[in-house]
């Protein structure tokens, strides 16, 4: 089926205050000076309309399957496509949800074959399958000052001792509350990557799936949010805070950073999107980083701490082709985050010294400002697309759904189409969406995508519907409507579906005060 929300998914017109806020909050959404050609960014609107005339936005995203799955009280979280792209899993946020292995080899019926319940003060907010056939994680983090939890479990479905339909889980790895975790790509290196929130994130020797050993003990004084490892440069992309001294070296040092809040000078500097040499997997060297405060552009945007206030350097990714890092950050409240590209050796940049490219928002962002817009409008977690002739990233945008941003020109990104992750809202239990959102909010409400090359294919959680698998195209997205000049207007007609011409306001919903119902309303998201 066509794509039933193309970059105006509220109105085919452009959303209430959505030229207005650009204008007036410029000196927060403007990004590096080339990149204006946004739909989510500001600027001057006469460099906007002239970089929208030298380009063509390109990427489209149809939905293949869907399915809602268990309907798990409490929200889905994080997903992962198996690397044959055969099977499909899912993690759950709050409750005693679990996780919920899918088989996707027909990817138009997605079929749960597995629940794994958790206990009902444990979310699993991160999943991910081992390189090695049978074998997945998932983290824990308490719901509740009374949870009992170790960190990390390792599941075997078909390793050893398992099966699809029958788990086990084999062992549990001590590396305390975790919020997310990598396994290395390579099966010849049986090591997991975990983030921490005091000892920046640590390494485990997995090749025994039933005796985890520990490998690298962290640094001490920052924490992590995300990472992820290219298995063919051996280098680890890290998002979150790396504690550094002036020259850029690691400096360890007392208290964690990400929970403090940003901006403190005492803190000292850190890194808040850095790169590690892992030629020796279970030895991450610290090659260089990105720190906020150097940028005036980055100020402007909102992150102006030492660190992306509010979620950070976000969510790690890297170009296959490309010298090229990608990162998600995210705010909550106010001036919504986006996504960022970082020369690291593309053009001027490295890994020793990063240089931000470009930035883009999602396709209708606005100010976060009521109790109901928690999280609505800034992006969360994506995976990059490479087409032989197009660089597209897929991601789950929180209320925008399922989104594709065109990163071709990296200077000059934007979204390219979306798809609402609503289907089957009217079907969903009561009370199963996330604890952050009011009883009267709806879907969509997309955690991530995750793309599988091997197939094609990419794969979307949303927290209330379950499970999507689409395909991303690198075409020019015309007959469906959207921004297809990159200069923040819809450029066509549509197809009629979805147009109902609601107001984007009224559409727009989200949180609660309580953030992420851990107590900590701090704004941090997934």
């Amino acid at each position: 089926p066509r794509s039933r929300g193309v970059l105006r998914p509220h109105s085919r017109d452009p959303p209430p205050g959505f030229p207005p806020l650009l204008a007036l909050a410029g000196r927060f959404l403007a990004a590096t000076g080339s990149a204006t050609a946004s739909a989510g960014q500001a600027g001057d609107e006469d460099e906007d309309d002239d970089a929208g005339e030298d380009r063509q936005v390109v990427g489209e995203i149809f939905r293949l399957g869907h399915t809602p799955g268990s309907d798990p009280p409490g929200a889905y979280a994080e997903e992962d496509v198996r690397v044959d792209g055969e099977m499909a899993l899912l993690s759950s946020f709050l409750g005693e949800g679990g996780t919920f292995l899918h088989d996707i080899r027909d990817p138009t019926d997605p079929t749960e074959v597995h629940r794994l319940r958790s206990a009902p003060d444990v979310r699993n907010a991160d999943c991910a399958f081992d390189p090695r056939e049978g074998l997945y994680y998932r983290s824990q983090e308490p719901n509740g000052e009374e949870a009992s939890l170790e960190g990390v479990e390792v599941v075997d479905y078909g390793f050893q001792r398992g099966f699809v339909e029958g788990p086990v889980i084999v062992s549990k790895i001590s590396n305390g509350p975790t919020h997310n975790l990598f396994p290395h790509p390579d099966p010849e290196t049986p090591v997991l990557y975990t983030t921490h929130e005091e000892m920046t994130m640590k390494a485990w020797d997995v090749s025994d799936p039933s005796a985890p050993e520990e490998l690298f003990a962290g640094i001490a004084g920052g924490s992590a949010h995300d990472v992820v490892v290219d298995p063919t440069d051996e280098i680890l992309y890290f998002a979150g805070e790396v504690p550094v001294d002036e020259d850029g070296n690691v400096d360890e040092r007392e208290g964690g950073g990400h929970h403090d809040e940003a901006g403190d000078e005492d803190r000292g500097r850190f890194f808040s999107y850095a790169f590690f040499d892992v030629g020796d997997p279970g030895e991450p060297e610290l090659l260089g980083g990105l720190d906020p405060t150097e940028y005036t552009s980055l100020k402007e945007a909102g992150m102006d701490g030492a660190g992306f206030k509010h979620g950070g350097g976000h969510y790690a990714d890297y170009d296959p082709r490309r010298a090229i890092a990608y990162v998600s950050d995210e705010t909550g409240r106010g001036v919504p985050a986006g996504k960022w590209a970082l020369d690291v050796g593309w053009k001027d940049g490295s890994f020793e010294d990063p240089v931000p490219l470009g930035f883009t928002r999602s396709p209708n962002a606005e100010l976060q400002e009521e109790v109901d817009e928690l999280f609505d409008w800034t992006t969360h977690n994506h995976d990059v697309v490479p087409k032989p002739d197009a660089t597209l990233l897929v991601s789950g945008d929180y209320h925008e759904g399922t989104v594709v941003y065109d990163f071709t020109d990296p200077e000059n990104p934007a979204p390219s189409d979306q798809y609402r992750t609503d289907d089957g809202a009217d079907e969903v239990g009561e009370g199963d969406g996330p604890m952050f959102f009011p009883e009267e909010d709806s879907p969509p409400m997309a955690w991530g995508a995750n793309y599988n090359e091997e197939r094609d294919l990419a794969v979307t959680s949303d927290m209330w519907t379950g499970l999507y698998v689409f395909t991303v195209t690198p075409t020019v997205n015309e007959d469906g409507g959207g921004d297809t000049e990159g200069d923040g207007d819809d450029d066509s007609e549509g197809d009629g579906e979805n147009d109902d011409g609601g107001d984007d306001e009224e559409n727009a919903s989200g949180g609660d005060e309580d953030d992420h119902g851990d107590g900590n309303g701090d704004g941090s998201g997934g």
